[in-house]
C-alpha cells in the first residue's frame, strides 16, 4: 500500500488511535491499554486497565476512545475514564522489560 509504513493485527486496536510524541496509543478489545512507537510500529506498553480500576473494561469491549491533553492520556475504558501521566507508564514498562 503507496505511504503505508506499518500495519498492527486484528486484536489491536478497538478504539480511535492518539498520538503525541512520536508514541500511539490505542486501548485493546482485551482490556489493554496499548502503545506503539509511531516510527516502527513495535509495541512499547502493554498495560491492563482492570489494574487501574476499569474491571468493566473487557466486558465493554475495552474502551471509547484514547484522548491526549495537558501530556495525560485519558482512556474511556468500561464504566470509568483513567488519566495517566505518558512519561511515568512507559518508565515502568521499560523497568519490567530490562528485568
Amino acid at each position: 500500500m503507496d505511504g503505508q509504513i506499518w500495519l498492527l493485527g486484528a486484536k489491536a486496536a478497538t478504539s480511535p488511535a492518539a498520538s503525541p510524541h512520536g508514541v500511539v496509543y490505542t486501548a485493546d478489545s482485551t482490556g489493554f491499554l496499548d502503545a506503539y512507537d509511531a516510527r516502527t510500529g513495535l509495541q512499547i506498553l502493554r498495560r491492563p486497565l482492570a489494574i487501574d480500576g476499569a474491571i468493566d473494561a473487557v466486558a465493554a469491549l475495552a474502551s471509547n476512545g484514547v484522548s491526549i491533553a495537558n501530556h495525560t492520556v485519558y482512556v474511556a475504558a468500561g464504566s470509568r475514564i483513567i488519566a495517566y501521566q505518558p512519561n511515568s507508564l512507559l518508565r515502568t514498562q521499560r523497568a519490567r522489560t530490562n528485568h
